[in-house]
């Protein structure tokens, strides 16, 4: 099953936009988790991160870079940053 580049945008954004939209209630406080969720889903996020990088950029498969390819990268940098420093926050003030 082939799936296009324009849908899987489409799931990259769109679960990206969901993710930072727990986050922005989490931390806002509208819904509480305990510590021990939040480490987990810490780690669930940078181990899909890292398998989703390795998959679509491993150096055994030749690939042409796209606009969409640097986005990506960008955005899951941004979020792996995002994801340690929030999170530390928010387990260090508990």
């Amino acid at each position: 099953m082939h799936i296009s580049e324009k849908y899987k945008e489409k799931i990259f954004t769109w679960s990206f936009i969901i993710l930072y939209g727990l986050y922005i209630v989490t931390f806002i406080g509208l819904v509480t988790f305990n510590l021990n969720y939040i480490r987990l889903l810490r780690s669930l996020i940078e181990v899909i991160t890292c398998i989703l990088l390795i998959i679509r950029f491993n150096p055994y498969v030749y690939h042409i870079t796209t606009s969409f390819d640097k986005l990506m990268i960008f955005t899951v940098a941004t979020f792996l940053l995002f994801n340690v420093a929030i999170s530390e926050l928010y387990l260090y003030d508990k």
